[in-house]
């Protein structure tokens, strides 16, 4: 067997369901995030949620994330 016998394939491409792939955006978004926020404490991000309306219906609407400016809060308790 030779070089000259070989061919080439293409890869194929992972699906969307890869849990490091997901990982990696996940970080990398709010990442992001962090860096829009440095840039404009004002902002706040948003984020899509479902609601059942009065008729009963699911829809979609976007919030502005909950967001803490220092970060995560810790609690004052002592522990002893």
């Amino acid at each position: 067997m030779t070089l000259k016998n070989l061919a080439f394939a293409t890869e194929p491409i992972k699906p969307r369901t890869d849990p490091i792939l997901r990982k990696r955006q996940s970080l990398t978004r709010r990442l992001e995030e962090q860096i829009q926020v440095a840039k404009d404490p004002d902002f706040a991000p948003i984020v899509k949620r479902w609601k059942k309306g009065e008729n009963g219906k699911r829809s979609l609407f976007e919030v502005q994330k909950k967001y803490h400016p220092g970060g995560l809060r810790i609690s004052t308790v002592t522990f002893i």
